[in-house]
């Protein structure tokens, strides 16, 4: 079997190739939601059909897919979402359940299938080595290709849903081609992405982890109205105002952001070696608190600033390589369900429930620091159980 570093580049395309998929079908999604919106259909009635059918599928995987072969599954998957889409946007435009289709079905199982396939073919020796730099560099290379799609996506929804479309296809194509690469140049592998899909056995650690994704990802829905009110305090009170603090927001944010993800790749694997995956998770809690803080103790406005840039720092660089490391610690039929459970089942839910909460900024900090509490208690609990994140996986 070659080497996990002779994988890394066409790893590395694949994980762009479905970044971009993903960001089209995200502009597909917004031009779907203006559309609906416009029509006076609620868009809280929208994204609660999004969730409950999320949950379904999450339940149709459980029931009908225990059989299936994953490369199988995987190239299904990309035909599905590129008969889907056009369906959605030209036959379906006027319905819901376009939104479903891209917001859901393209998108969010565009992203689940990118880290359940390299889950699939990776050792926890591999993760370890080199999760941290191909997320981060994945990413920050993405930022880079993704200038023109910003510059595009200020049309608005007048952006024509055709180049998208067609952006989307030739991603999930250059995505099929990736997979046909890896399976050339790692033939040894192939079995393992043809592993038979079981349900994951080991409860505990899996509702400890989704304790820890999801908890990370309520806080950052919880704090963004903060940021959101501030934006519109600032423009409320002068157009040069709001201008200046956003373009000062997106230059130091997205600095800040390039050096987290600079530095996480060189940390993260040397810490796992010595300290180990709880010390690393812990770290999570402690700097949240830290963000949450920073702008009680400041009432500079780019305290929010500082905020936003921690939290969406850690969560792309820190957390979510962790987090597949920890996937690697079930055994290789059990990983994909154990993934689809967390991110496509029991995340949108929560997210969900979530947005019907009606908090003062005061009842958004009490609740933040009570989930930090409690993923600083799941990583305790997880030491305590010892999974198997180890070299014998």
């Amino acid at each position: 079997m070659p080497p996990f570093k002779k994988l890394f580049f066409p790893l590395l395309c694949l994980l762009l190739c479905i970044n971009t998929s993903t960001s089209l079908t995200f502009e597909l999604g917004r031009n779907i939601e203006h559309s609906l919106v416009q029509k006076g259909i609620p868009f809280l009635a929208i994204q609660t059909w999004v969730h409950f059918l999320s949950c379904l599928f999450f339940v149709a995987l459980v029931l009908i897919l225990r059989k299936i072969r994953f490369e199988l599954l995987f190239k299904t998957a990309l035909l599905s979402i590129a008969i889907a889409l056009p369906i959605s946007v030209y036959l379906l435009s006027s319905s819901p359940l376009s939104y479903f289709l891209t917001s859901l079905f393209s998108h969010s199982i565009l992203t689940f299938l990118g880290w359940a396939y390299i889950n699939q073919i990776t050792k926890v020796s591999e993760g370890k080595k080199y999760y941290f730099i191909l997320l981060c560099l994945s990413t920050v290379v993405f930022m880079i290709f993704a200038i023109p799609l910003t510059i595009f996506s200020r049309l608005g929804p007048a952006f024509s849903s055709l180049p998208l479309l067609l952006g989307t296809w030739g991603c999930l194509a250059l995505t099929w081609l990736c997979d046909c690469w890896i399976r050339k140049k790692s033939p040894d592998r192939i079995p393992l992405q043809k592993a038979i899909i079981a349900f994951p056995r080991p409860w505990p650690s899996l509702i400890l982890f989704s304790i820890l994704f999801v908890g990370f990802k309520l806080i950052l829905s919880l704090n963004a109205p903060l940021f959101g009110s501030y934006i519109e305090h600032a423009a409320a009170v002068s157009p040069s105002e709001y201008n200046s603090f956003l373009g000062k927001h997106a230059f130091f944010s997205g600095l800040g952001i390039l050096v987290i993800f600079i530095l996480a790749p060189v940390i993260g694997p040397r810490l796992l070696k010595i300290k180990g995956w709880q010390f690393c998770m812990f770290l999570l809690p402690v700097f949240g608190l830290i963000a949450l803080l920073i702008p009680q103790i400041l009432s500079n406005p780019f305290s929010y600033t500082c905020e936003q840039t921690l939290f969406k720092g850690l969560d792309y660089s820190w957390l979510f390589p962790l987090l597949q490391i920890a996937f690697l610690c079930f055994p290789l039929r059990e990983r994909f369900l154990a993934q689809a459970w967390v991110c496509l089942a029991l995340a949108p839910l929560l997210e969900w429930g979530m947005k019907w909460l009606q908090l003062d900024a005061s009842g958004i900090l009490a609740v933040s620091i009570v989930i930090l509490i409690c993923m600083a208690a799941s990583i305790w609990t997880l030491a305590k159980l010892k999974p198997a994140i180890t070299e014998k996986t």
